[in-house]
Order: structure tokens, then C-alpha cells, then sequence
């Protein structure tokens, strides 16, 4: 049998059942845009699934069953074959976990992906059939109608969950002052302890190693309960108010000046950003200074990784930038450079220069660190010691100055 087809709303859950009925073997794909699922078949049964748009993914479930790291990057190394059922292999015959484990693993991965694809309302499918038996390796063998049944019931329960929460960008907040007795779950504790009002629910997906949909369930059962709120994080503040973005090749440096800034209260926050339809995270840390006068400015940075195109449409609601150099020597100096180029191609927002040293094996002049980022004179460049609040403060006081 072979189907293609686009799917509307839920009609996913239909091909599902239809190839149950069949019972016929093959890769089914599912994609929208270039967000791609496959999901592999055999004899009307769902062995694996898999999609680089969900997270965790493959590779983060291995590590959080408890396989080092670097065996699992080893491994990949290794590999002949990109197919991730030739790592699964792998780790078994070396025995790094065991086949009740790893089967645990690959149905929860199955179902993420499902609920994936199942979340579409618009995606196109096909399916490739595969004679006999296409895979000897199969681990479990989910019923397809289940898949679909839990799958579509996960949508459904998600969306009202969402309703309430509004964004996993939102910062949840513990609820202080309670006097009665309560009694959490594990779970339920592992999330309050998390919930430090610092983290937005994307970055407490990441910190807590929970299953996305766990999270939120627990965060909606908790809002419900009276124990947590849910506020909007500090990043909200981006376009409404004096934004001041820090640029700098070392995050480490970054989050050390920005801590300063804000007096440490900093929080992290994981936004996603669509890229032809495939999402990409964006991992970000702000804060907020207070400027007196009931005046208040925001400082935050994207990290390392960031693509430019990021800097540049968040560019859009900032006013200025704060670019960190380190000058240690020559060379470290001359990284910067690429930030010196994205400045001045952004244009039209004003940036300070503020150089730190996390060594002091020689003094580079200021003349020579313009020279090497190729900085003209009209850009202020201060001495910065990153933990010094006056100096901190004083580099602020430039951009600020520099703001229509």
C-alpha cells in the first residue's frame, strides 16, 4: 500500500488506523515545511519514530537514562549509518543500557514525536512500503489506534493547559505566605523547586529534564492548586522600555557583567524561533536596572551561539549595545571583530565599547584595541572591570547617553 496526502485538523489519527487495518510495513513521513517526522512500521505496529523538531531528543534520552555524554557522542562517531536505530544497537551490545530500558526510551520518544505531528493542523504525508520484514531490531510494537487515541487526547489537553498558562516563556513564581498543609508528588516537588521565579517554563524543560508535556501539566495542576503563578518574564520589557543588549563572545563574561548590572537578578529564558517552519532555540539571560526617577532599563544578551540574524531582528526593539571585548592579548581582541562588523551593519543603534581582562599578562592600549576591531574614534571606549559596579555602571552611562 502506498499513501501520500495532506493532512487538515486531525486526520493523521486516520491514516494511523488505516495502516493498523492494513497491517502493512513501511516508513511513514509527515512534514510541514521542513519540520519532518518518520515513523516506522511493520506488520500495522509503530516500532520507532523519530524528528529532529522534538526535544528532548534521541540522543538527550540517552544521556538522562544515565549514558555518559561522550560515549553517545563517540558512538555517533563511530557509526557507519545516520540511522539511529544502528546507535541503539550500538549501546546495547556494548551494554550501556538495558533492553527493558532502552524499549522505556523509544516509546516515550515514539509518543513525543506523535504528539508532534499530531499537533500539525496542516503538514503532507507519505509512506514508502517495505516488504517482508524492514527491521529486525525492533524493540516495541505500539498499537497504532493507541498512538492516535493518546496522541490526539495529548492536543486536546494541551491547548486548554495552554489557555490557562498563556506561553512557555512565562516565568513561573512560587506562591509565598501559604499556611496549609500540602502534600506534592515528587514530580510535583522537583517543579517547586525549580520554579525560583528566574526560569521560564522553556528553560525549566531543559534544567529539569522533564518531558515538555509533564511540565506544563504540572505547572497548569499548580496554578490550579494556588501553589505557583505564572507572570510574564522580564523580556516582555523588550520594545516598551530602554533595552539595552550586551554582545560578547564569551557567555560566562556576558552573564558576569550583567549580574553586576542588575544587582543579580537574573533570569534565563529559552525562546524558539521559526526558521522555515523548524524551530531553533535561542537560550537568552536578562535582567532589570533600576536608573532612579521610577526610571528602569533592560539589560540582556543572547548567547555565543546566537545566529546574526537573531541579533538583528531583536536589534529592532533594542536601543543600544554594550560590546564586551576581552583583551588579554591580540588574538582575543581580534575575536570581536566579527561583532565589531554586526554593529555597524545593524546600523542605525548606538553601542559602547567596554574592554575587561581576565589576565594581565601585558597592556594593550586603547589606540591598539581600536586598531584591531577597527572601532573609530567616535565610539566610547571605557576600561571595565566586570564584577566593579562603578565601572560598570559608567559604561551604561555612555550608551545611555549616546540614546536618542
Amino acid at each position: 500500500m502506498k499513501l501520500e496526502g495532506t493532512v487538515e485538523g486531525l486526520e493523521l489519527g486516520e491514516v494511523f488506523r488505516l495502516l493498523k487495518l492494513e497491517g502493512g510495513s513501511g516508513v511513514l513521513e509527515v512534514f510541514r515545511g521542513a519540520a519532518r517526522t518518520h515513523f516506522r512500521i511493520a506488520g500495522g505496529l509503530l516500532y520507532f519514530a523519530d524528528s529532529p523538531a522534538v526535544f528532548p531528543g534521541l540522543d538527550e534520552r540517552f544521556v538522562r537514562a544515565g549514558v555518559p555524554g561522550y560515549v553517545v557522542r563517540d558512538l555517533r562517531a563511530r557509526a557507519a549509518s545516520n540511522d539511529p536505530l544502528v546507535w541503539v544497537d550500538m549501546l546495547l551490545r556494548e551494554e550501556q543500557l538495558t533492553r527493558e530500558d532502552m524499549a522505556d526510551i523509544i516509546r516515550r520518544h515514539v509518543e513525543a514525536v506523535a504528539f508532534l505531528a499530531l499537533s500539525w493542523d496542516r503538514a503532507s504525508y507519505t509512506l514508502t512500503p517495505l516488504p517482508g520484514d524492514p527491521d529486525e531490531r525492533r524493540l516495541v510494537g505500539l498499537d497504532l489506534d493507541g498512538v492516535a487515541i493518546e496522541g490526539v487526547r495529548r492536543v486536546d489537553e494541551w491547548r486548554l493547559m495552554m489557555q490557562a498558562i498563556g506561553s512557555l516563556e512565562r516565568v513561573p513564581h512560587p506562591v509565598p505566605g501559604s499556611t496549609r498543609e500540602v502534600v506534592l508528588s515528587a514530580s510535583e516537588w522537583e517543579f517547586v523547586c525549580f520554579a525560583d521565579g528566574r526560569r521560564d517554563l522553556h528553560t525549566m524543560v531543559k534544567d529539569t529534564r522533564m518531558e515538555r508535556f509533564e511540565l506544563v501539566k504540572l505547572a497548569h495542576g499548580l496554578v490550579k492548586a494556588g501553589l505557583i503563578v505564572v507572570r510574564d518574564p522580564t523580556l516582555e520589557l523588550l520594545g516598551q522600555t530602554t533595552a539595552v543588549a550586551l554582545k560578547g563572545p564569551i557567555d560566562i563574561y556576558n552573564l558576569t557583567f550583567l549580574t553586576t548590572a542588575v544587582a543579580g537578578e537574573v533570569s534565563s529564558h529559552l525562546r524558539l524561533e521559526t526558521v522555515e517552519e523548524e524551530e531553533i532555540e535561542i537560550h537568552l539571560s536578562a535582567g532589570v536596572r533600576d536608573l532612579g526617577d521610577d526610571e528602569s532599563c533592560l539589560l540582556y544578551f543572547a548567547d555565543a551561539r546566537t545566529p546574526s540574524w537573531v541579533i538583528k531582528r531583536m536589534a529592532m526593539e533594542t536601543s543600544g549595545f554594550v560590546l564586551l571585548v576581552n583583551v588579554n592579548s591580540r588574538d582575543s581582541i581580534a575575536v570581536s571583530r566579527g561583532d565589531v562588523a554586526l554593529l555597524e551593519e545593524i546600523g542605525d543603534r548606538p553601542y559602547v565599547v567596554a574592554t575587561y581582562a581576565s589576565l594581565e599578562e601585558e597592556k594593550i592600549e586603547d589606540e591598539e584595541v581600536r586598531a584591531i576591531l577597527r572601532v573609530n574614534d567616535e565610539v566610547p571606549l571605557l576600561r571595565c572591570g566586570l564584577r566593579d559596579h562603578e565601572e560598570v555602571a559608567a559604561v551604561l552611562e555612555a550608551l545611555l547617553a549616546l540614546i536618542p
